[in-house]
Parts: C-alpha cells; structure tokens; sequence
C-alpha cells in the first residue's frame, strides 16, 4: 500500500464532516485506487472520478490532502 494511503488511514480527515472527509472516505473505499504517491497520477484520477460524478470543482479539496501528506512526510 502506498505511503499516502497509508497516511489516509489514520489522518484528520477521516473524521472530517465535510468535503475532505468525503474524499479521504471515498479514496480509501475505492478498490481500483492507485497505489502509489506521485502527485500527478493521484490528481488525474481524483479529478476523473470527481468530473464523473459531477464534483470537478472538489479536485481543491484533494489537493489539500496531498499537501498536508506531503508536508507530513517531508519532515
């Protein structure tokens, strides 16, 4: 399992009522989520399954999580 999701489990956000919860809860239910951390390909398909589910405009949200996973790991 990938660094981030690893992180997922056990971050703020899980508890989160609102749409970073949503997302960190989605993710981590998602079967077909990838594993891996690199930024650009996590992005890609957050930004497609949002735009598919009509929620283009959450991507934000999930760039935040990555940012607060990014600064986490980079200590």
């Amino acid at each position: 399992m990938s660094k981030f999701l690893d992180w997922l489990k056990t971050s703020k956000y899980l508890k989160s009522d609102d749409v970073c919860g949503d997302l960190a809860n989605d993710m981590l239910r998602d079967k077909k989520f990838p594993d891996t951390d690199d930024e650009e390909r996590l992005t890609r398909y957050v930004e497609f399954q949002l735009a598919m589910h009509g929620h283009r405009e959450d991507i934000k949200e999930f760039k935040k999580i990555y940012r607060s996973f990014s600064r986490t790991i980079s200590r």
